[in-house]
C-alpha cells in the first residue's frame, strides 16, 4: 500500500511516500518529481508544465527519492535500450519511474537493439504501470548484479517474436546472476519469445528468467508464453529463496508453466492457478539439484501439477488438481474467478500478498484465495433499471459507462438483446 502527500515549494514538486509490501520492506522517500511527455523537450526543467521529452534524460538526472512520472504516449528510440537506469536509490529513498495512467505510457522497443529497460548494477529502483512491448531481446534486463528492484503493475508483451536460432534467451525480464531482491507484483506477461524455427532453443525464452536470489513473484498473470515457460529458475551457481505466490498461468504452445533447472534451494510455489499448459504437467524439472522445495495450495486444471523426476524432494501439500477454477472468461484471458470457484478461501496466508492484482485487500472471506484475483463477494443477483424511459434502446457501451461494470464478455447474445431492448437485465454482480 502506498500513501502519497504532495506539496509544491518554489516550483518543485516534493513527494513523500511510503510503500509497504506484503514481504515487509518499506520505502520512505523525499525527492523531486520530474515529468516526461512525448510533447515535451529535454531542455525544459521537467516540471509539471514543462516536461522532458525522453525518459532517459530524466533517468540521468534522478537522485534517491526522486520520481519520474511519464505521461500517456508511445516512447521509442534506436539505442541499445530505450531506457538504461544507471542511478540508484537507497533503502529509505527509492527512485520510481511511473506511468501517469496505468499502461498509458508505452515503451515500444521496435527499433532498439536490446531491451526496453536495462538496469546497470543499480539498487532501489521501481518501474510501475507501463506497457512494455516489441523489444528484440527483453522487456526489462537486469544482468549486472542489480538489487532491490520492484516491477509492478506493468503490461509486458510481444517480446522477441521473431525467427531466430540464437542460443541466447529472450525474456520478459532477465534477472541475472548476482542479482537479488527483485519483486514482480501485479504484472501481465504474454507472447514472450521466438516464433521459430522449431528447435530445443525455445527452451531459452521465458516471461521471467530468474537467476537471482530472494525473488518474489506475486499477483502476476502469465499467458500464451509460447516458447518457454512463464517462470524459469536456473542459476549457474544456486537460486535461493524464491517465492512464487498468487499468480495465474495459462496456455502456451510448447512447455509447462514453471521450470526449476540446476541447483534451486528454498523455493515456495503456492496459491497459484495453472490452467491448460501445452504439456502434461505445470511444473517441470531439468538436470535438477533441489533442496527444500514446497509446492502447496495450488490449483491445476487441464494438467497435472508437477513432473515426477524431482527425486521426491518436493513437499507437495494441499493442492487441488482437476477442478475447473471457474474463470470469468478464460477464452478472452479474463482470469477473475466466479462464485463457487474452488480457488476461493483455499489458499495459504504465509507469503501471500496483502492485496490482489487490482488492489483488493486479501482475504475477503474466511481464507486467502488462490490466484491473482481475490474474489470480492457482492449481491447474488441485482436488477439493473434504466431510468431514462425516453430512450427506445440503451447500448451496452452506455450501460458500462454509467455503471463502470464490464457486461459484454459475460453476456450471451440473447442477454445483450434483452438489455438493449428493455433496459432491464438480471445479472450476477460478483462475476
Amino acid at each position: 500500500m502506498r500513501t502519497t502527500i504532495q506539496s509544491k515549494i518554489l516550483g518543485c514538486n516534493l513527494v513523500v511516500f511510503v510503500v509497504l509490501s506484503a514481504f515487509g520492506f518499506s520505502v520512505v522517500a523525499r525527492g523531486a518529481t520530474y515529468y516526461v511527455s512525448s510533447e515535451g523537450k529535454d531542455d525544459y526543467d521537467g516540471s509539471v508544465n514543462s516536461p522532458f521529452k525522453t525518459i532517459q534524460y530524466a533517468a540521468d538526472l534522478v537522485n534517491p527519492g526522486d520520481t519520474v512520472v511519464v505521461r500517456d504516449g508511445v516512447y521509442s528510440g534506436s539505442s541499445t535500450n530505450l531506457v538504461t537506469v544507471k542511478r540508484s536509490g537507497t533503502a529509505d529513498a527509492w527512485i520510481t519511474f511511473r506511468s501517469e495512467n496505468k499502461w498509458g505510457a508505452i515503451l515500444d522497443g521496435s527499433n532498439v537493439k536490446h531491451s526496453c529497460v536495462g538496469f546497470a548494477r543499480v539498487s532501489y529502483v521501481s518501474i510501475e504501470g507501463f506497457e512494455i512491448r516489441n523489444a528484440p531481446w527483453g522487456g526489462l534486463w537486469s544482468n549486472a548484479g542489480a538489487k532491490h528492484i520492484l516491477v509492478r503493475g506493468n503490461h509486458i508483451h510481444h517480446i522477441g517474436n521473431r525467427q531466430t536460432e540464437t542460443h541466447y534467451g529472450i525474456c520478459g525480464i532477465f534477472e541475472g546472476s548476482k542479482s537479488s531482491y527483485h519483486v514482480y507484483d501485479g504484472n501481465v506477461w504474454h507472447d514472450i519469445g521466438r516464433t521459430g524455427p522449431s528447435t530445443e532453443r525455445f527452451n531459452h525464452d521465458h516471461a521471467i528468467y530468474n537467476c537471482g536470489d530472494h525473488t518474489r513473484i506475486i499477483n502476476n498473470i502469465f499467458y500464451n508464453c509460447n516458447a518457454g515457460w512463464g517462470v524459469h529458475m536456473a542459476e549457474y551457481n544456486t537460486v535461493d529463496e524464491v517465492v512464487v505466490s498468487n499468480n495465474v498461468f495459462a496456455y502456451g504452445n510448447k512447455r509447462g508453466h514453471i521450470i526449476l533447472w540446476k541447483p534451486c534451494r528454498n523455493i515456495v510455489i503456492q496459491d497459484n492457478i495453472f490452467y491448460k499448459p501445452a504439456v502434461k504437467n505445470a511444473i517441470n524439472f531439468l538436470s535438477n539439484d533441489l533442496r527444500n522445495i514446497t509446492i502447496c495450495n495450488n490449483l491445476a486444471f487441464g494438467c497435472g501439477l508437477k513432473d515426477d523426476d524431482d527425486k521426491d524432494v518436493c513437499k507437495v501439500i494441499n493442492n487441488i488438481v482437476g477442478r475447473d477454477p471457474l474463470f470469468r472468461n478464460p477464452d478472452k484471458c479474463d482470469f477473475r474467478i466466479l462464485p463457487g470457484s474452488p480457488a476461493i478461501d483455499t489458499g495459504i496466508d504465509r507469503f501471500a500478498p496483502e492485496a490482489d492484482i487490482e488492489g483488493n485487500p486479501r482475504p475477503q472471506g474466511s481464507g486467502y484465495d488462490i490466484g491473482a484475483y481475490e474474489h470480492v463477494p457482492g449481491l447474488e443477483s441485482t436488477t439493473l433499471q434504466v431510468a431514462n424511459s425516453t430512450l427506445p434502446a440503451v447500448s451496452i457501451d452506455t450501460i458500462e459507462a454509467l455503471t463502470g461494470l464490464d457486461f459484454f464478455s459475460t453476456m450471451d447474445e440473447a442477454q445483450q438483446n434483452e438489455l438493449e431492448s428493455t433496459g432491464t437485465w438480471k445479472f450476477w454482480s460478483d462475476f
